[in-house]
């Protein structure tokens, strides 16, 4: 096992289509519908936003989109919103209230439930936005089904407070809000509608509410959804001339920006928010944030140390100011951001992650299990930690129960490219060679290109003599890094000789000698091609290079030790 993760963050990957965005909720409905009865009455409550401001709509976004999909299951009987609204107090219920199994019971009970639906909303460790939710029994507190996922933030964040708490009654300020309401049921087409709408009455964006530039963000957002990048981007620029400097549309163009991979457009708006609000900790811990997830952990351990130092009471800042500090070698700093983010909040999964990364690296391999077992516990649903905790016994030896933990998983998300590479390397330490090269195939099918993968099929090919196959492989990969690592070309060498491409062969090993100019493998297997050319001179000049290297008892370097001695 290799316990170091080229990143804890990922860039964040948002769908840009409508279809695309509403399959996590139908997914999940199902999941979760699959473990209810028959004429189950259900209620779904809004979910806990963790780490968000309490103003945020993301959590009952999501709930509201969850109930959608659940009510199309005809064998369940779903609870309108409006009647949640009536009996537990409100359009914006406490969800940190509700939160837990106790509190689902409590709620079930007063909606007459026969199951409750809870939840909560985060930032995972690949920076996008995650979800979890479990139905749990009214009757006796327990989790009948529970189901994990990503979601996009494709909804409005950062609405102004209704003049007077009132809601206004203009014309704009109604299409603004039906617009409202069809990005958040996911209907982008018609958001952009409304929004369009608005704006030819008031190219301010102002939306009835004095909030110029609102009107344009919302409609860039939908633009966005709908897969018009280009579009959005118009609305956005569009926007911040209606309102200069706002933080809003500066957000939201950041985060457009992300979901393009235009990292230094993105961090250019991000450091115009902290510019704006310097002495603010959340525009520090939010270009932090960022600069974790483009890899960038000098820059992130320097934004999240200013924003904690600006008053930030954040165990996320903590546990990826962590994450980043390991990365860095610093472990017993790291250490302890994590034993902070643990007091701060001693439920927080990617503190555990983190944790168990950090022992892997300083061998600690007993607690680093303890460490992803505590995140199982937490979230036994999530298949992550699943994924994370094979890895770790995998590295123990202990077969049986790794593969246990990488099948579940793969149930919890069929679409998990590295669960599938992890398990057929697995499956390949135990000879089972068929099953190793289907799951190799399926991780590539989920994410082409992915150099462990490719990497381990190519062995699993050239240790069945498919050294045709093995080469191509390993020519994706030398395509790919950049540079190569130099036992790419001494291993796919090794397949051009078992084919006879002896002019090939030498060609990588040319290439791996250059890098590597002290393994005696290398030019025996250079010298046996030349010889088969009737290169005799190169030859003999290999092995006196071999001879060479023998007598002053060289030991090529590991980094370029060449996979196939």
């Amino acid at each position: 096992m290799n316990f170091r993760r080229e990143t804890l963050l990922s860039l964040l990957l948002l769908c840009l289509a409508q279809a695309v965005c509403a399959g996590p909720y139908k997914a999940a409905a199902d999941r979760l519908a699959a473990g209810l009865p028959a004429a189950s009455k259900v209620a779904v409550l809004p979910f806990l936003y963790i780490g968000e401001d309490e103003k945020s709509r993301g959590g009952q976004v999501v709930a509201e989109r969850l109930t959608t999909e659940l009510a199309g299951d005809k064998k369940l009987r779903v609870l309108e919103r409006a009647l949640l609204d009536k009996v537990l107090g409100g359009p914006r219920l406490d969800a940190a209230g509700l939160a837990g199994e106790d509190g689902a019971r409590k709620a079930g009970k007063l909606l007459a439930a026969d199951f409750v639906v809870i939840g909560s909303l985060y930032r995972g460790n690949g920076g996008r936005l995650e979800f979890n939710a479990r139905a749990v029994e009214t009757a006796t507190g327990k989790i009948a089904s529970a189901v994990a996922g990503g979601v996009t933030a494709d909804w409005l964040e950062g609405l102004p407070a209704f003049p007077g708490g009132k809601m206004p009654e203009n014309a704009v300020f109604k299409l603004c809000w039906a617009g409202l309401r069809a990005l958040e049921r996911s209907d982008h087409a018609a958001a952009a509608e409304k929004f369009s709408r608005a704006l030819k009455e008031d190219a301010t964006g102002a939306c009835g509410l004095y909030s110029p530039g609102l009107g344009w963000r919302a409609r860039g957002q939908a633009r966005l959804n709908l897969g018009d990048s280009a579009g959005a981007m118009e609305d956005f620029a569009a926007g911040l001339k209606a309102a200069p400097g706002s933080v809003e549309l500066l957000s939201a163009r950041a985060e457009a920006y992300i979901t393009l991979g235009r990292t230094a457009e993105a961090m250019k708006d991000f450091d115009a928010i902290v510019k704006a609000r310097p002495r603010d900790s959340e525009p520090w811990l939010r270009r932090g944030m960022a600069q974790a997830m483009f890899g960038d952990k000098e820059a992130a351990v320097k934004d999240l140390t200013r924003a904690l130092e600006l008053g930030a009471i954040e165990p996320m800042a903590y546990a990826v100011r962590g994450a980043m500090l390991m990365f860095q070698g610093k472990l017993a700093e790291a250490g302890r951001d994590l034993d902070k983010a643990a007091s701060l909040d001693p439920d927080l999964p990617e503190t555990y992650f983190t944790r168990g990364l950090l022992y892997g690296r300083q061998g600690r391999m007993k607690e680093a299990l303890q460490a992803f077992e505590i995140m199982v516990e937490l979230e036994p649903w999530r298949p992550q930690g699943y994924f994370e905790r094979g890895t770790c016994l995998a590295a123990m030896h202990r077969f049986d129960r790794a593969l246990a933990d990488y099948n579940k998983a793969l149930e919890l998300n069929a679409d998990y490219a590295e669960a599938y590479c992890y398990r057929g390397a697995l499956l390949r330490t135990r000879l089972r060679n068929d099953e190793a090269l289907a799951d190799f195939d399926k991780a590539l099918a989920l994410k082409p290109g992915y150099v462990r993968a490719l990497g381990a099929r190519a062995s699993v090919y050239f240790d069945l003599g498919r050294n045709k196959e093995a080469a191509a492989d390993l020519g994706k990969i030398i395509e790919q890094e950049n540079p190569p690592r130099p036992e790419r070309y001494y291993d796919r060498a090794l397949a051009w000789g078992r084919m006879g491409k002896f002019k090939q062969a030498i060609e990588d090993l040319d290439r791996y000698i250059a890098q590597v100019p002290d393994n005696p493998a290398a030019y025996e297997a250079r010298g046996y091609s030349h010889e088969r050319l009737g290169q005799s001179a190169k030859a003999m000049a290999d092995l006196a290079k071999i001879k060479e290297l023998v007598k002053k008892k060289v030991k090529p370097s590991p980094a370029g030790a060449g996979g196939r001695q």
